[in-house]
């Protein structure tokens, strides 16, 4: 199978009983290739449906998932502090907008939470 590429993003609110979860299903140019995963922070759902749908999604459609992976790869080494986008080569474009998301390490899981679900839900379906 060829590289598929990103189709769409979708951000789905549920709540089975009472818990709030916040689920994202990556759909590929694939026929019924898609991978689904769970971005719930349960305490601020609102915001990470806004990070998914604003920068996410859009920067990520039409990607390939091999070129997504690469990404997901520098975005999590910016905000751990381990890249520096300004100095060093990159792909992250707009997304260099989280980097100082490094000086709050409690808020690393938040800022990347959505970029580990996207990453589960490719590997669910093996892409």
């Amino acid at each position: 199978m060829s590289n598929p590429k990103i189709k769409n993003v979708k951000v789905i609110f549920t709540e089975p009983d009472g818990i709030r979860l916040v689920i994202v299903k990556i759909e590929t140019d694939h026929s019924g290739l898609y991978g689904v995963g769970c971005a719930t922070f349960t305490q601020r759902p609102t915001p990470v449906k806004a990070a998914i749908e604003d920068y996410l999604a859009p920067f990520l459609k039409g990607k390939s998932v091999d070129d997504s992976r690469l990404v997901f790869e520098e975005f999590h080494k910016m905000v751990l502090g381990e890249l520096d986008p300004d100095k060093e080569k990159n792909h992250l474009g707009k997304l260099k907008l989280f980097m100082g998301v490094r000086e709050f390490p409690s808020r690393i899981k938040c800022a990347s939470l959505s970029w580990h679900t996207m990453i589960g839900a490719l590997d669910e379906n093996n892409t």
